[in-house]
């Protein structure tokens, strides 16, 4: 009969590991290895992207852009920020399924992004000269209102541009860093020339200010 509370015991500890074993973090899957992929600073992944619009060599764009393993480990660490999101696994398979679309978006709007400048601005990419490359750090990039951001280590990147006496701003503002490497997280281009870059240079900075206050 004395050895029935050890028994006891025994049993508990057996029901307590296979609880941890159950309620281990489903998200902590998410991860990758930057060794090898990526950027060490956001001026290198905005000097790919230029090469890209003027080469069309694919390979300097696919280096940039942020692979399926890294978005899934952003998402992930971002989701403590969501508590609007109760299916967290469901929400990543959802993120998955739409992977593919947002592959080929990267070179759409790359194309798209080409054609204003042609088309709209005057601006030949072969012949544009680079002038500075300047970009100011940011916490959270939102999408559109409050409740869709992305909290991280962004570089909200400009590139000063001079084309035929005149002077413009290539924007590329969602760039960021994950593990010590730098990455293209979506394709969000934008030209301007002088006047008009400093005029929505003023009004973004309400706008995040105002971002800012309202989650931090």
């Amino acid at each position: 009969m004395r050895y029935i509370p050890l028994l006891l015991i025994a049993f508990a500890y057996s029901c307590t590991m296979e609880q941890a074993e159950i309620t281990v973090d489903p998200l902590a899957k998410y991860d990758f290895v930057a060794d090898s992929i990526g950027f060490d600073t956001p001026e290198e992944v905005a000097i790919q992207i230029i090469d890209f619009l003027d080469t069309k060599d694919t390979s300097k764009y696919t280096e940039v852009i942020l692979p399926w393993e890294a978005q899934q480990y952003i998402v992930a660490q971002n989701l403590q920020y969501r508590p609007d999101i109760v299916d967290t696994v469901g929400h990543m398979i959802w993120l998955e399924n739409r992977y593919d679309d947002r592959w080929v978006n990267y070179f759409v709007r790359a194309k798209y992004i080409l054609e204003i400048m042609q088309n709209d601005e005057g601006i030949s990419i072969d012949t544009a000269m680079i002038d500075t490359i300047t970009y100011e750090s940011k916490r959270i990039k939102s999408y559109g209102g409050f409740d869709r951001f992305i909290v991280g280590e962004w570089a909200d990147l400009a590139v000063k541009l001079n084309h035929k006496g005149e002077t413009y701003y290539f924007e590329i503002p969602q760039i960021i860093k994950l593990k010590e490497k730098w990455f293209l997280y979506y394709p969000e281009f934008y030209i301007r020339d002088e006047e008009s870059y400093f005029r929505v240079l003023d009004q973004v900075k309400v706008l995040n200010q105002q971002a800012d206050a309202f989650w931090l």
